[in-house]
């Protein structure tokens, strides 16, 4: 399914980037809270009184502003540690935050936090300090290999979120759908592995980073993708569309930033003839609608 690779690769830097940060400052000092909209800051809890990092985030929520490297976009996540022990993982949207719908377990070692999914890829949180404070930087690493750098901007008690109904789009499972993972795949036909026949039906894909999304949706027929296939942003926006015939890209390909920024705009099209991009048909787009030259600018 190399189609459906290239458009998540494309934007997999965008995704990565989604999912985290938590900070670090100085023990016994009082924990403020930003609004990082506002840039108001005011006190919220006295001082810390433990020397346990896992103590100290319990029950807090913890808002961070992160950069996705070499693009430079900046957007907000916040991490809200239950008192039970599980974590919500929350995006912003419309200038709120709302819970993308995962569920998700944590621990807790020195001074670093694993986020656990279903998926059994584990995110580990790195802090300088074991008492989280604002402008605190984290840095994120998955699989041993260091994501990027982020910020603490606000540092609360835990309350609960606004729900966002766009998010069903990727929490919501049909359940004549099978994860395209659970498929055995030989020489780009998908195969049932109990009939070991080729597979129809619908399918799914789920988030690279944290199994309980899914990142695209579509068909499979006699093995291979066919028609509309979708994509989505983590926040549940339409990310993009890809079409198919006969397991090959064909007709229009299209993507959308996410609404991050202010309106929702194309980033690019393309056309494609039997898997094969039609010269002269790829146009990009910036965040304000203008076409530009590349997708480097695109996201500039």
């Amino acid at each position: 399914m190399w189609g459906v690779r290239v458009l998540r690769m494309r934007i997999l830097l965008l995704f990565f980037t989604i999912i985290f940060t938590l900070g670090c400052g100085k023990k016994n000092k009082p924990v403020t809270t930003t609004n990082a909209i506002e840039g108001k800051q005011e006190i919220k809890e006295k001082a810390y009184h433990s020397d346990s990092l896992a103590e100290n985030i319990l029950g807090k929520r913890i808002s961070i502003q992160y950069t996705v490297p070499a693009i430079g976009i900046r957007d907000i996540i916040a991490l809200q540690f239950e008192k039970d022990k599980s974590i919500i993982i929350a995006v912003k949207k419309d200038s709120k935050l709302s819970p993308d719908g995962g569920n998700y377990s944590y621990e807790v070692v020195d001074k670093e936090v694993q986020i656990i999914s279903s998926n059994d890829k584990n995110l580990e949180v790195k802090f300088s300090s074991v008492t989280p404070m604002i402008g605190d930087k984290i840095m994120m690493n998955l699989g041993g290999e260091d994501l990027f750098e982020g910020k603490i901007t606000r540092v609360e008690k835990a309350k609960k979120f606004d729900v966002d109904v766009k998010l069903l789009a990727v929490t919501t499972f049909d359940k004549d759908s099978v994860n395209l993972q659970d498929l055995t795949e030989k020489d780009g036909i998908f195969y049932d592995p109990e009939s070991s026949e080729p597979f129809s039906g619908k399918a799914f894909t789920l988030d690279p980073l944290f199994g309980q999304r899914k990142s695209s949706e579509g068909k499979i027929l006699n093995g291979k993708t066919e028609g509309l296939w979708i994509h989505w942003h983590m926040n549940g926006e339409k990310l993009g569309e890809q079409n198919y015939k006969d397991g090959k890209l064909h007709g229009k390909q299209r993507s959308w930033f996410d609404s991050s920024s202010g309106d929702r705009w194309m980033s690019d099209e393309v056309t494609y003839n039997n898997g094969k991009e039609v010269e002269g048909s790829h146009k990009f787009f910036n965040r304000k609608g203008q076409q530009v030259k590349s997708m480097t600018e695109a996201l500039r």
